[in-house]
């Protein structure tokens, strides 16, 4: 495994990635099982386009775990609102050392 900057490829496979580690826990979702789809669009829609917004503002502010044939196994998007106090980071649950790899470092 290694870290990795973004590219444009990736980028279908952490909105999936995005959308399996919030599912359950998204603020968006737990408004849409009480409101319905908002604008015709579902949460997973509003929680994948967050990786489009974190490219825009850093479009080399993202990085990849990557396994041995360089498939993404997660990421980290560097960009941080601050005043909120949250960033993304999403890890696959097929990467055999789990989120610990990202966090500390790949050896």
């Amino acid at each position: 495994m290694q870290i990795r900057q973004f590219v444009p490829a990736d980028l279908p496979t952490l909105k999936r990635m995005t959308i399996e580690a919030f599912d359950g826990v998204s603020i968006d979702q737990g408004i849409e099982q009480v409101h319905g789809e908002i604008n015709g669009h579902d949460w997973q829609w509003r929680k994948a386009r967050h990786l489009d917004d974190d490219l825009r503002r850093d479009p080399r502010g993202i990085f990849v775990l990557a396994g041995d044939s360089n498939e993404p196994l997660g990421y980290v998007s560097t960009w941080c609102d601050r005043d909120a106090g949250i960033g993304n980071c999403s890890i696959t649950p097929r990467s055999a050392r789990g989120p610990a790899a990202l966090v500390a470092g790949v050896d």
